[in-house]
């Protein structure tokens, strides 16, 4: 039976982590996660000024899955965004496929990214965006479209009042908020949109009113898979130890039970076989986690030492998975690497590179912060 989210839960204090704050949702019988659609793809904003991001998650029929949780991201500047998607613009300059979103159903996970350009002021208007730009409805249907004008350097210019109207195949009404209400005629009709008091420029949509709709395959954004931990070591790394304090969500197993995921980010303060003391993010107080044999520790065959940075999975409160996010620069040498050749002397010259490891003559073995962290193997 495939596993599926049924909620998460919203921030609470776990073995003194913080958790990240998300809605609660509902369970819902909906099909596998396989991509998010994330909108806008792309966007230009004033400094200062702020905007909306929305995701969905996607089965492989291009189907909206519920009962999924979203966290948000900036993994390469540009602004800040809170727990609900709303980015604030930051630093005039362009940053591509800033702005992340990682959609977590049971033990899936799938991202998608978007660019965000920051200017320094908006000029006038020269045009209008509709979305959705095109939309597939069946007789009767609705469909709730949203117009926002831009200036020639695609900044958005807020404050703006529209008026919409129906161009060519004009069947069907649309309400002075955008909504429209497709007739009882099949065939293509086209949603305008203008700036209240101008003639001109004009935003334009279409709609494709078919009693079967098909299915699409296009979504916005960048998008990847791969396991949660491996996803999370990826931003972990990408937006620094303190940004990320972890995330908790429940899985409804194949028997019927329901399992509690936790995610939890820090710094380890002392380590053995059998026991782990770290200082998660945005805490002062250390935690312990017990670890057992069947513990899985990332990179394969790598050593837990002081001061590494690490993400902690647990399953029901016992820990499954320990991920090394970032080595101590100052013990990284003292570790056990497989594969190392006794006779090397530590000076990186062996005749095998151990999994999650880079090696050079100048600086010996070291963890490789470009490895290991971008596929889809369960990194």
């Amino acid at each position: 039976m495939k596993k599926k989210i049924i909620a998460i839960l919203i921030a609470v204090a776990v073995v003194a982590g913080g958790i990240m704050t998300v809605p609660l949702l509902a369970d819902s019988a909906t099909g596998s996660i396989t991509h998010v659609q994330l909108t806008p793809a792309s966007v230009t904003l004033v400094t200062g000024t702020t905007q909306q991001y929305t995701a969905q998650a996607l089965d492989s029929s291009n189907q909206p899955v519920s009962s999924v949780n979203y966290f948000w991201l900036v993994a390469d500047g540009g602004g800040t965004i809170t727990t609900t998607g709303l980015f604030t613009a930051g630093t005039v300059g362009n940053y591509s496929n800033t702005v992340e979103v990682v959609a977590v159903q049971g033990t899936t996970a799938e991202i998608a990214t978007a660019s965000v350009t920051v200017v320094a002021s908006i000029g006038s208007l020269d045009h209008i965006a509709i979305t959705p730009a095109t939309a597939t409805l069946a007789p009767s249907g609705t469909q709730q479209f949203a117009a926002q004008g831009y200036d020639s350097n695609n900044a958005a210019i807020p404050g703006l009042t529209y008026v919409w109207s129906l161009g060519t195949g004009a069947s069907g009404t649309i309400s002075t908020s955008g909504l429209y209400t497709a007739g009882t005629t099949t065939g293509t009709v086209t949603i305008q949109a203008k700036v209240q008091g101008a003639t001109t420029p004009t935003g334009s949509a279409t709609v494709t009113v078919s009693t079967t709709p098909p299915v699409t395959t296009t979504s916005s954004g960048s998008q990847g898979r791969c396991s949660i931990i491996g996803l999370f070591r990826r931003y972990f790394k990408n937006v620094g130890s303190g940004n990320f304090l972890g995330g908790q969500w429940q899985v409804k197993n194949s028997s019927g039970g329901i399992d509690t995921y936790k995610l939890i980010p820090g710094v380890v303060q002392t380590a053995s076989t059998t026991s782990l003391v770290i200082v998660p993010n945005g805490q002062t107080a250390t935690s312990t986690f017990a670890l057992t044999t069947s513990t899985v520790i990332q990179p394969s065959g790598v050593t837990l030492i002081a001061g590494d940075m690490v993400m902690v999975l647990t399953v029901n409160d016992q820990v499954t998975t320990v991920s090394i996010i970032n080595a101590s620069p100052t013990t990284q040498t003292t570790r056990t690497q497989p594969g190392l050749n006794k006779n090397d002397n530590n000076n990186g010259q062996g005749n095998k590179v151990p999994p999650g490891w880079s090696h050079g003559k100048k600086n010996g073995w070291h963890i490789d912060s470009s490895r290991g962290d971008s596929d889809s193997n369960g990194d």
